[in-house]
């Protein structure tokens, strides 16, 4: 009898304490070091890229000699355009067929 009650008493506190365990993820807001994800930014404006902050469509980034910002946001291309541009393109070469995959892609990168 004294294990019932213990059991229902467990049980009642683990309903009770479990209501308002909900946690929103967010993206952490810090200073990234550079190990080669970030080389593709890198140009003879900021040189290379030591650091950034990458907050998803928005990255920071911090090179040697200055710092620069890049935005992302794409939007659908419809499905007609995208045939209509391919039939466009011709592909004589790897990289006609290159170039062809970046225009006629699902989305267009503003």
């Amino acid at each position: 009898m004294k294990g019932l009650t213990i059991l229902i008493l467990l049980l009642s506190f683990n309903i009770f304490a479990q209501n308002n365990w909900t946690k929103e993820y967010r993206r952490p807001k810090q200073f990234i070091q550079n190990k080669g994800q970030f080389d593709e930014f890198s140009n003879k404006k900021i040189g290379r890229v030591e650091y950034a902050v990458d907050l998803g469509k928005t990255k920071i980034l911090f090179g040697q000699k200055g710092i620069t910002y890049t935005f992302l946001d794409s939007k659908e291309v419809p499905k007609e355009e995208r045939q209509a541009l391919a039939e466009k393109i011709k592909i004589n070469s790897l990289s006609d067929y290159k170039i062809r995959e970046k225009v006629v892609g699902k989305f267009h990168f503003i």
